[in-house]
C-alpha cells in the first residue's frame, strides 16, 4: 500500500498538492474544463485549501451550467476548439478568425439550450443580405459553428444539432449559389497561351504553362523548390504548399503566408511532366542566365545577341527588371562616392 505524502509538519497532503521546500510553499495543480493546466500558491496549508474549494465550487458551477444549456455557444466553442490540437495552423486561425469576427459578439452570446434550427438560417441569413458575405465565408462560419453544436450534442447538453440543414436552406432562400466554374475551350487556351508570346508577359509565360499543364494549385505552384523538379525522370514532386491566411488578434487582421502542407492527403504525388512544362522549367533556368547576364553586362546588344531574342523588348524588360532590383544598391554607392568612403567602407584620404 503506498505511503500518504506530507509536508514537513506531517499534514497529509491531498491530490494535486505539494510543497516545495526551497521556497517553503504550499502549490495546488489543476486542470480547467477548457483543459489548460493552472497553478495556485500559499505559504499557509490552510488558506491553499480554501482556494482550493472556491476553484472546485467555479468549475463545478460551470459543468452545472454547460449540463444545463445555460452557457452561451462562446463557452461551448472555446470548449471544442482546444481539442482540435489536429488542426494545422492555418486552420486553426482561419477558424478563430471568422468565430471571432462575424459570431463571438454577435450570435456566440446565446445560450445553447436556447438555440433553435430556425433561428440559425435566420442567422446565415442575415450574414448574406445585411452583411453581404460571400457564399464561401458563410460557408466556414457554419462549419465551426455546426461542429461547435455538435460538441454539445456529443456532450448530451442539447438532442439535435440546430446548424443540421441551415445552409442549405438559408442558401435557398437567399438565392446564393456557389457559381459555375466554365474551363477555357480549347480556342480560348490557344488565344490565352499565344498572348503569352508578347515581350511584355515573358515573366508570367512559364508560371502559366506549368499551371495549363499540370493542375496545380497556386499554392503549390508557389512552394516548389527545385529539389522537387526532376529534369532526368520527367516528374513534380508536390509535397507541400504556400498558404495564405488571415490572422485576427486583439482586433487587429493581419495577412500571414506560412509553408503548410498539402491541401488534403491526396494532394502529396507526382505529375509526370509533359513537354511544354519541361520546356518552361528551362525557360526559367534561361531566364535566370539572362538576369545574371544583365547584372554584369550594360551593352544591350551584346545581351540580345548572346540571348537570341528576336525583340529587342524582351531583352529590355529582363534588363528593367534587374535594373529595378539593382538602384538601391547603385545609389548606396554613390552616396559612399559622395562621403569619400571606398568599397571597403573606408574612408579615402588624400596624402599631402
Amino acid at each position: 500500500m503506498a505511503s500518504s505524502r506530507k509536508d514537513p509538519k506531517g499534514h497529509v497532503l491531498w491530490k494535486g498538492e505539494s510543497y516545495r521546500k526551497k521556497q517553503d510553499i504550499y502549490v495546488y495543480n489543476y486542470t480547467t474544463v477548457e483543459g489548460k493546466r493552472r497553478s495556485v500558491y500559499s505559504k499557509d496549508l490552510r488558506k491553499l485549501r480554501e482556494k482550493e474549494s472556491e476553484i472546485q465550487k467555479y468549475s463545478l458551477e460551470g459543468l452545472d451550467l454547460y449540463v444545463a444549456g445555460k452557457v452561451d455557444i462562446n463557452y461551448v466553442y472555446d470548449r471544442y476548439i482546444v481539442t482540435r490540437d489536429d488542426l494545422r495552423d492555418s486552420t486553426w486561425s482561419n477558424y478563430k478568425f471568422h468565430y471571432d469576427k462575424h459570431v463571438r459578439d454577435g450570435f456566440g452570446k446565446r445560450k445553447i439550450g436556447s438555440v433553435v434550427h430556425s433561428d440559425v438560417v435566420a442567422y446565415y441569413g442575415l450574414l448574406f443580405t445585411e452583411r453581404n458575405l460571400g457564399l464561401y465565408t458563410v460557408r466556414t462560419i457554419h462549419n465551426i459553428l455546426s461542429m461547435t453544436l455538435e460538441t454539445a450534442v456529443n456532450d448530451r447538453v442539447i438532442r439535435m444539432n440546430p446548424a443540421k440543414g441551415a445552409l442549405t436552406e438559408s442558401r435557398r432562400r437567399a438565392k446564393k449559389t456557389g457559381g459555375t466554374r466554365n474551363a477555357l475551350t480549347l480556342e480560348e487556351q490557344n488565344i490565352f497561351t499565344s498572348i503569352l508570346e508578347q515581350p511584355e508577359n515573358s515573366y508570367w509565360k512559364p508560371i502559366i504553362i506549368v499551371l495549363l499543364g499540370t493542375g496545380m494549385r497556386v499554392g503549390e505552384l508557389a512552394g516548389l523548390r527545385w529539389e522537387d523538379v526532376n529534369l532526368d525522370e520527367e516528374y513534380i514532386d508536390v509535397n507541400h504548399a504556400v498558404v495564405a491566411y488571415s490572422h485576427y488578434d486583439g482586433g487587429k487582421c493581419s495577412r500571414v503566408k506560412c509553408v503548410s502542407e498539402t491541401k488534403t492527403k491526396n494532394g502529396n504525388r507526382k505529375i509526370p511532366m509533359i513537354e511544354s512544362v519541361k520546356d518552361a522549367f528551362m525557360e526559367i533556368l534561361r531566364h535566370t542566365f539572362c538576369t545574371r547576364l544583365c547584372e554584369v553586362e550594360t551593352n544591350l546588344k551584346s545581351i540580345q545577341k548572346i540571348m537570341g531574342h528576336s525583340d529587342i523588348k524582351t531583352t529590355l524588360n529582363i534588363y528593367a527588371d534587374v535594373m529595378e532590383s539593382t538602384k538601391r544598391e547603385s545609389l548606396e554607392k554613390l552616396s559612399d562616392y559622395f562621403n569619400g568612403k571606398g568599397s571597403d567602407g573606408e574612408v579615402n584620404t588624400i596624402n599631402e
